[in-house]
């Protein structure tokens, strides 16, 4: 499964093409689609209007986390799950200051990675990867939280 952020940015009908299974069809187009690690993938993506994007309220500009099976030439195929998520990214959970990260709630709130113990980073660690990255839809936290397992990392 792969999962982006995309912007919605309306409709078009694409044009015939030897090598599209979207020959003809009017596919959705987003833009400034990353991926879960904030790489920015580039260029505008199509996908098919499933039956998922149907209860749904679109609208330009939009924000969306969409889960999907495949990604072929900049065309997302069968969408599974899709998601309203911020426009601009914020993470409500870890705030990033002087080059280091402090949680404002949660388990950890008040507490800053550069003054945890090597215990208290080893139980962060655990923490992110089972707890907080798989439960999140928040393109930010996603983030934050890639970049604190870098630092734990390069710390133990």
């Amino acid at each position: 499964m792969i999962r982006l952020y995309a912007t919605f940015n309306g409709l078009k009908d694409i044009k015939p093409d030897e090598t599209s299974i979207f020959d003809g069809k009017l596919q959705m187009v987003w833009t400034d689609v990353r991926d879960d690690t904030g790489d920015d993938l580039g260029g505008n993506y199509f996908s098919n209007r499933a039956n998922i994007f149907h209860n749904l309220k679109l609208r330009k500009g939009d924000r969306f986390v969409i889960d999907f099976k495949e990604l072929k030439h900049h065309r997302m195929l069968y969408p599974i799950k899709v998601r309203k998520t911020k426009k601009n990214p914020t993470c409500g959970m870890i705030r990033k200051a002087f080059d280091d990260y402090t949680f404002i709630k949660g388990k950890f709130k008040g507490k800053w990675v550069s003054k945890m113990t090597i215990l208290e980073l080893d139980e962060l660690k655990r923490y992110l990867i089972q707890y907080i990255a798989p439960k999140t839809d928040n393109e930010m936290t996603i983030r934050n939280v890639l970049k604190i397992l870098e630092i734990i990392d390069e710390h133990v």
